[in-house]
């Protein structure tokens, strides 16, 4: 970047361009084929399940992809005083305009795809450059158009401020202070206080206490305004198609562009589902095949542009190598995976067990290597706690691993001091569990992929459910 920030372009590639192991990043691109610019989520990048599962799709559909990682995320080393922020358009403007005049893609062929904040920076930055934006067409998934209105509906009722901003300060802190340099590089900045920064328990706070004065805003208020994307829509010059959902508790319905504005462009076309949640659209339950996949009936509008034919290839996405210390950090997604394992494995207590051996050493998996990474991500779990973990093996013999929380029933067991569960739920009551417990053992489970956008009201109705399915009661 021309300040001296570092961002990373993760690409996903089709297979027909992967081929050949010894060939360098830039000849697999085929700036020929269709291709897409995904930007995540808030604090999010191209781990993101909802990151992996659409460039998947898109793959699928003969589309390859190019992940664009904000300063700080996926493992992006921050070199300036510098983050992110909703508002901020110029790393994106620099990476198209780089893209574009590196790959020459071919005409109608490079759109944008953008969730959350990174859909709202996607629509600013096409309304700011109008006719100028180097984008042919974008879709923008679960955008909060209106700033001050999603922090409102976000930080008015108690139960939002308990939930929803608490969770996404906590993400902020957990960036700036775990997950990147952030604390190292803003540790002699004027007016940041870092100390205070560990506090924050609302977005607006962080935004007060960091986001305004490494930007230049004169306040959150003024921050808020300037990082809506709805005053842009009317310099929307290419076909963008805005999906949001009706029920989303980030950004919510009332910060939607109204329908004035949007006939307003004839460029723009906003579909609403009644139900979707934020980035979430579920068409089974807790199934992560079944997310992300709407089929909304549009209107036909003589300025969209006909759907291009695709092909069908199949595809799997791994994880980015190393970074490298360009301004443009791009690195390859494209290595075949070999298996997936679930193991279940003691925080802090994996060995090279028989158990272990079994799982990994048909997918080549070092497991040394495994349980010495797992032991250090999970250094921090009290002893004796089960962690479910999903491990992703690699062709090239390399490996990514999640961890989740431990199962809804492990923690009801220790909630009420039992050890099973009854053998007559409805018949015979086996112990009791606080709605207090319930409410605690939720904002843990909320920590899981696939569930961290869930309401903390509905992961606490499933809990009462599985209690009283395991012979519990469920008392004030």
């Amino acid at each position: 970047m021309p300040d001296g920030g570092v961002v990373s372009l993760d690409w996903a590639l089709l297979p027909s361009t992967v081929r050949d192991a010894k060939a360098s990043l830039e000849e697999r691109v085929d700036s020929s084929k269709k291709t897409v610019l995904v930007l995540p989520g808030l604090t999010g990048g191209s781990g993101e399940h909802y990151i992996r599962s659409a460039v998947e799709r898109l793959n699928a559909l003969g589309w390859q992809c190019v992940v664009l990682n904000s300063r700080g995320c996926q493992d992006t080393p921050l070199r300036t005083p510098h983050l992110f922020c909703i508002a901020y358009t110029d790393d994106l403007r620099y990476v198209a305009r780089y893209l574009t005049d590196k790959y020459d893609f071919a005409d109608e062929a490079f759109v944008g795809l953008g969730f959350s904040m990174g859909s709202n920076v996607l629509v600013k930055y096409l309304g700011e450059d109008g006719e100028q934006a180097r984008l042919t067409a974008a879709i923008s998934v679960g955008n909060p158009f209106n700033m001050p209105k999603c922090s409102e509906n976000m930080e008015g009722p108690l139960f939002n401020r308990l939930t929803y901003s608490r969770v996404l300060s906590a993400g902020l802190r957990d960036l700036f202070f775990n997950r990147s340099n952030a604390h190292e590089v803003f540790r002699d900045y004027p007016g940041i206080d870092l100390e205070a920064l560990k506090k924050v328990k609302k977005v607006s706070e962080f935004d007060e206490l960091s986001t305004i004065k490494h930007f230049n805003y004169k306040s959150v208020d003024e921050f808020y305004q300037d990082g809506s994307c709805v005053t842009r829509l009317p310099k929307v010059s290419v076909p963008l198609l805005c999906l949001n959902a009706e029920d989303d508790p980030i950004s919510v319905a009332t910060s939607l562009p109204t329908k004035d504005e949007i006939e307003a462009n004839e460029n723009v076309i906003l579909c609403t589902t009644k139900k979707g949640g934020h980035l979430a659209f579920y068409e089974g339950v807790y199934d992560e095949d079944d997310n992300a996949k709407i089929k909304p009936k549009l209107p036909r509008r003589k300025n969209v542009r006909r759907p291009l034919k695709v092909s069908q290839p199949t595809f799997q996405v791994s994880p980015p190598p190393a970074l490298s210390s360009s301004s443009y950090q791009e690195r390859n997604m494209s290595v075949a995976v070999k298996g997936v394992v679930r193991l279940r494995v003691m925080a802090g207590k994996a060995s090279p067990s028989p158990a272990i051996g079994q799982a990994l050493g048909p997918l080549g998996v070092n497991m040394m290597e495994f349980c010495k990474a797992f032991n250090e991500r999970t250094s921090k779990i009290t002893e004796n706690i089960p962690v479910p973990v999903v491990l992703t093996a690699f062709s090239d013999r390399t490996f990514t691993f999640a961890t989740k929380t431990p199962p809804s029933s492990w923690f009801l067991k220790k909630a009420a001091g039992i050890t099973s569960g009854s053998a007559t739920p409805g018949q015979q009551v086996v112990g009791t569990v606080h709605l207090r417990q319930i409410y605690e053992i939720a904002k843990v489970k909320q920590q899981d992929e696939m569930v961290d956008y869930i309401d903390l009201q509905s992961i606490c109705k499933t809990l009462i459910g599985s209690a009283k399915s395991m012979g519990l009661d469920v008392v004030p």
